[in-house]
């Protein structure tokens, strides 16, 4: 169930940056990966993205993100955002961004718990197991990024994703290859 969700999400968030890019004419498109930390679940992730430049302006972006398994709870995140680039010089560029995201949540009881006090636990009535939800939310950030060469660039994002029981701070550095 939690997984046809997942899917379901990746194909709307692909196809919302493919029809922005229908819409607007075809421009360029990058790939790329981020190294990435959450507060609210106090973990690291990876992420892997994709841009469209709708126009000089405005990009369209679908990125998927995994937090790190931190006492028994893991989360991943799709987040379908735009961005508006300001320019500044021929190198940097910085937008703010806003978005939707889809966040899934799991928490996994049996590793909550170190192994030392399992016996207390289990003695407390305290079940193992595990759970796990989904929620939907909003975004809004913003981020600089550092053209190296025309086609590779480096950048520093922050958001903050609004979702019920899950909102967090995002922080993330990452590097875009341009086609």
């Amino acid at each position: 169930m939690k997984l046809s969700i997942l899917r379901k999400s990746l194909v709307v968030g692909v196809w919302l940056t493919i029809s922005a890019v229908s819409v607007f004419g075809q421009s360029r498109f990058a790939v790329g990966v981020n190294g990435l930390y959450g507060t609210e679940i106090k973990s690291f992730a990876v992420g892997a993205k994709v841009q469209y430049d709708i126009t000089s302006h405005f990009r369209a972006e679908d990125a998927f993100n995994y937090f790190f398994k931190k006492d028994g709870v893991s989360m991943w995140e799709e987040n379908v955002n735009l961005h508006y680039l300001f320019y500044i010089g021929d190198k940097f560029r910085v937008y703010p961004l806003v978005g939707f995201t889809v966040v899934g949540v799991k928490f996994d009881m049996n590793s909550a718990i170190p192994a030392e006090y399992q016996q207390y636990a289990e003695m407390a009535g305290v079940s193992g197991g595990s759970s796990s939800d989904t929620y939907f939310g909003g975004n809004a950030g913003a981020g600089i990024e550092y053209l190296v060469t025309p086609h590779l660039a480096v950048g520093l994002e922050g958001k903050y994703s609004i979702v019920k029981d899950v909102d967090q701070a995002v922080f993330g550095l990452g590097v875009t290859y341009k086609f």
